[in-house]
């Protein structure tokens, strides 16, 4: 019994700590979304990236690493939206994809 209690609060205190890192995450990809859209000269929209999903997948190296895959919407006139994706991985944004917008 001793030891089932002992996982339980292991596994417990373990909850907090994985949704601070995965809050640190997300708070970085922000900000590069933010530098990003600065650069191409377009404007985030309602300042909210959203994460839809999370996947393993193997890196060049053949090792599992954690991919997120992001989304926001943005507008380079402020007449329409447009929506783009991304992947997150290894702390980098990969396979960035805007729709077609005018300029």
């Amino acid at each position: 019994m001793l030891m089932g209690d002992l996982f339980i609060v292991l596994f417990l205190s373990l909850l907090p700590y994985v949704w601070w890192l995965d809050r640190g995450i997300k708070q970085h990809v922000f900000q590069l979304v933010v530098n990003y859209c600065k650069q191409q000269d377009i404007l985030l929209l309602d300042d909210t990236v959203q994460q839809s999903k999370i996947t393993l997948k193997r890196d060049d190296r053949g090792n599992l690493r954690i991919h997120r895959y992001f989304n926001f919407e943005f507008t380079s006139t402020g007449e329409r939206r447009y929506l783009a994706d991304f992947e997150f991985s290894k702390n980098t944004i990969t396979n960035m994809r805007l729709d077609a917008y005018q300029i």
